[in-house]
């Protein structure tokens, strides 16, 4: 009787054994990477270059959205807006920085309005005023060693000074779908990073 195997038969089990590792993680990684929806931090003037309008529909001829779809394209679409102009502007011009992402922004909502049109949903997407103004005063960055400002609700847009500078902290974003399987409302407080 011989209880030893041959190398050959050893060897064909490991390499089996690797190809099955390497086959589990290629899938996991296709799944995770099809699980999140593509965001464009693309900082071209173009509204619709900016944002990715893809997103993660988990059945493109459904009604029915995935809300962290739209969540994605807002996120890129304040983070763009945000970050286009890397000018920092003294506190005195807030205002002009509260229009300028006001503009930048409101024309990416119509972007996205369009896309859900397109896909047989309507979307509609407004400034939050109300939901700002409360987190402005509950949330808004500080602490100790922060030499910051209170934060300020200007129609949706949350501002603060740091250092003399106007920073936009965060975007707050009404939500409304409407499609016939499904009416939903949601608001979204976009922060900026």
């Amino acid at each position: 009787m011989n209880m030893i195997r041959s190398s050959g038969d050893t060897r064909g089990q490991v390499v089996l054994v690797a190809a099955t590792v390497v086959a589990i993680a290629l899938l996991t990684m296709v799944f995770a990477y099809t699980q999140l929806g593509s965001i464009s931090f693309d900082t071209a003037d173009e509204a619709s270059s900016r944002i990715d309008t893809g997103g993660t529909i988990v059945n493109p001829g459904s009604p029915v959205i995935a809300l962290d779809t739209v969540h994605n394209q807002l996120t890129a679409s304040v983070q763009a807006a945000v970050f286009d102009d890397r000018k920092k502007h003294n506190w005195n011009e807030r205002q002009r920085v509260i229009e300028r992402v006001r503009t930048d922004v409101t024309e990416d909502f119509h972007q996205i309005e369009l896309y859900h049109i397109q896909e047989g949903r309507s979307l509609t997407l407004n400034f939050a005023a109300s939901h700002a103004h409360e987190w402005a005063h509950m949330q808004c960055p500080g602490g100790p060693n922060r030499m910051f400002g209170q934060c300020q609700s200007v129609n949706g847009i949350i501002i603060q000074s740091r250092a003399e500078e106007v920073t936009i902290v965060a975007i707050a974003v009404e939500v409304q779908v409407i499609s016939p399987t499904e009416t939903t409302n949601a608001t979204f407080m976009i922060t900026v990073e």
